[in-house]
């Protein structure tokens, strides 16, 4: 057998991180919403830490298609050494907002094959299920979350488990895959 190794600057210090419940005897387990926004805003371990949820949408354009999509939170992009190649990431403020416009960050492929390629998509608005959303950025080609070939990265905003304050509260879904980078240099933190 040979392993190649995942596509990612420094895949090496990738880790996933899993709460264990003595309790119930399970290991590995995935955090709870809540839990996520804890470790994250606690966190004097990591360098980065971030969080996914697969999320397929219904993109509503000429061409009518379902795409493979995630719900991510800020900084998910920078725990890979990913940049868009056109626009920008995900912001904290976009996470944490409720209402109004989502945003979303589209392969390349989305890019080329949906929208034609268009150099002046930043900002356009596109139909997905049922909800607007405005195109903040396009991911280089070749960029694929490992576990699939996404199409689409929504910000979290909260809707990945409810409502933003249901998120906030949320200790008992067991359904937020975290992933994480410790630091560089471990006297760092």
């Amino acid at each position: 057998m040979q392993l190649k190794p995942l596509p990612y600057r420094d895949p090496e210090r990738l880790v996933r991180v899993y709460e264990n419940n003595a309790v119930e005897r399970f290991q590995k387990f995935p955090l709870s919403p809540a839990d996520f926004l804890d470790y994250r805003k606690q966190d004097r371990v990591f360098e980065d830490i971030a969080t996914y949820v697969r999320q397929d949408q219904q993109y509503g354009g000429e061409r009518p298609e379902r795409l493979t999509g995630m719900r991510v939170s800020h900084g998910f992009f920078r725990l890979f050494g990913a940049e868009p190649m056109l626009g920008r990431a995900f912001t904290q403020e976009e996470e944490a907002t409720i209402g109004g416009t989502d945003v979303a960050i589209i392969s390349h492929n989305v890019w080329k094959r949906l929208l034609g390629g268009d150099p002046q998509v930043i900002g356009k608005r596109i139909r997905l299920s049922d909800y607007p959303a405005r195109i903040v950025g396009v991911m280089p080609p070749g960029f694929e979350h490992v576990s699939g070939g996404y199409r689409l990265c929504r910000a979290a905003r909260g809707s990945m488990c409810g409502s933003r304050s249901t998120w906030e509260v949320d200790r008992e879904s067991r359904e937020v895959p975290t992933i994480a980078t410790p630091p560089r240099d471990s006297s760092q933190r």
